[in-house]
């Protein structure tokens, strides 16, 4: 009964409280929780892309004891964090600096622009022939890595390697891979229905927990981890297919699997020109966005009622 009471009374008390935030809220206010919702939206993004969670409820709890120390007045914990709080801006950027970039990666090449940019020619022909040729590559159990590049550059990941600028065709990819090939052990990077590079090495993954695949899978996966771009794999003792796409490798058991990955992943780096960039904005990632207009409403609400 007690429980009741003081449940009923904080809400009756609740009440007022947010009738007096709805009068009060000026266009300014909630612009102010709009770019709040934003970055967090952004944070949640890169944090789902680079697998880095741990760094979300690292800075999370960080976070929620500094407003626990305002909203109880710790003046002790809020004087300690307001010195460290330099100090640990400056060692978050040493550690993660790869996250950092990737999200300023992710701004330049954020999709809802894509209209900035000139539009990739790649069609089903090109898909057709890459799966043809990994198909009798696995058939015959040549190992061999194919890189589709996303929005973001990966030169700087790349070492080594000959420039082709060759069409893509399934003679022209077998005869890279064949044994006798100069470049058969290295990737071949595929842009725009072109070739560019055969023979180039890619970063290994940090964290590799497949036993039973090689070297080339490990280098997909590291690409993958690192850019937005989709790694084709063919294991040259099983003749198995695989792909690697934000950090994750995955073993297809038909070739079905790898057209509709590639025709997913064309179409997300290709958005179709009839979906306009409003429309992307309004259905892409909904779960998202309104955890993150969730919060930031939270932490408006919090931070005026301080």
């Amino acid at each position: 009964m007690y429980t009741e009471i003081m449940f009923s009374s904080l809400i009756l008390n609740t009440i007022p409280f947010l009738q007096n935030i709805a009068i009060t809220l000026g266009i300014k206010d909630i612009l102010d929780i709009l770019i709040v919702a934003f970055l967090i939206y952004i944070s949640i993004l890169i944090v789902k892309r680079t697998h880095s969670t741990f760094i979300f409820f690292g800075v999370a709890i960080l976070g929620s004891i500094y407003l626990a120390a305002r909203v109880f007045n710790l003046s002790l914990t809020i004087v300690i964090f307001q010195t460290i709080f330099p100090f640990l801006v400056f060692v978050l950027v040493v550690i993660f600096q790869r996250e950092i970039r990737y999200f300023f990666e992710w701004m330049a090449t954020w999709p809802l622009l894509s209209f900035l940019k000139p539009k990739s020619t790649a069609t089903e022909a090109t898909l057709n022939d890459i799966v043809a040729a990994v198909i009798r590559l696995a058939e015959t159990k040549t190992g061999a890595l194919i890189v589709l590049t996303g929005r973001q550059s990966i030169d700087r990941f790349l070492s080594g390697g000959f420039p082709l600028q060759g069409k893509i065709s399934v003679p022209l990819l077998l005869s890279i891979f064949d044994e006798s090939s100069p470049g058969h052990d290295g990737a071949v990077i595929v842009d725009n229905n072109r070739i560019e590079k055969f023979g180039a090495r890619l970063p290994l993954a940090e964290k590799f927990e497949y036993e039973n695949l090689g070297t080339r899978h490990c280098a997909a996966l590291g690409l993958s981890e690192r850019s937005d771009a989709l790694v084709i794999a063919v294991s040259e003792e099983r003749g198995t297919i695989s792909y690697a796409f934000g950090g994750t490798l995955t073993t297809v058991k038909e070739p079905i699997e790898l057209k509709e990955a590639l025709q997913d992943f064309l179409k997300d780096k290709m958005p179709e020109q009839q979906k306009s960039p409003l429309h992307t904005l309004i259905t892409s990632n909904v779960p998202e966005k309104i955890a993150a207009l969730a919060v930031a409403v939270a932490a408006w609400l919090l931070y005026n009622s301080i």
